[in-house]
């Protein structure tokens, strides 16, 4: 679906995620580790639970009837997501935390503020499904290198579900922004959850010195 404004703020969202990704992969901080594939697969699944609790929420009280079926069928495929990395996570004798699967992030907590269909098409499908892919992609890199065939395959099956979500959020957006107020709006709320991202992504790196963390 073409539409002029879309295409540009397609063009911030890809600057700006192409920036996190390079500062996901902890290249120019010698300190940096990577953690054990068990311990990514926690984070992972941590973020595929938060994100089917949100967009579950969103569910509840969203009044697009379209964009509430959208939202429907990106939660259970979030839900799916968890039960395929819970399964490869016991596989390597991984323990599932639920204390710490029931924290709450600074990103769900900024995500259910958003209470227009507008925003939440910008911050969740679009720009959050959007990080997820390329985030998904720094890790499936770092699978790759070690050879993990199982958790590839799992990745790549993944990733064709994040990126339909993302272009379901892009969909209902060039359908929706037709003004030059509505482009502002759009690159605000943009910028706002990537900032969010950038400060969780900066403390994970720098505080805890770790890398390569999956998406959801």
């Amino acid at each position: 679906m073409s539409n002029d404004f879309v295409v540009e703020l397609d063009s911030i969202l890809e600057n700006r995620i192409n920036e996190l990704s390079e500062q996901m992969k902890g290249n120019a901080n010698k300190d940096v580790k990577i953690p054990a594939m068990k311990n990514l697969l926690m984070a992972a699944l941590k973020n595929e639970w938060e994100t089917t609790l949100l967009t579950s929420h969103w569910v509840i009280d969203e009044v697009d009837c379209d964009f509430r079926i959208s939202l429907a069928r990106l939660a259970g495929d979030e839900a799916k997501h968890f039960a395929l990395i819970e399964e490869r996570l016991q596989s390597l004798d991984g323990t599932i935390n639920n204390e710490e699967l029931n924290k709450r992030s600074p990103l769900f907590h900024y995500l259910m503020k958003q209470k227009t269909t507008f925003d939440r098409a910008v911050t969740g499908p679009y720009a959050r499904e959007a990080l997820a892919v390329a985030r998904n992609q720094v890790f499936l890199e770092h699978c790759k290198d070690l050879k993990d065939l199982k958790t590839i395959e799992l990745y790549n099956k993944i990733q064709t579900d994040e990126a339909h979500h993302h272009q379901l959020g892009r969909n209902f957006l060039a359908s929706t922004i037709n003004s030059k107020l509505d482009l502002e709006k759009a690159k605000t709320k943009v910028l706002e959850v990537l900032s969010v991202v950038d400060e969780i992504q900066e403390m994970v790196i720098m505080k805890m010195g770790i890398c390569r963390l999956p998406g959801c």
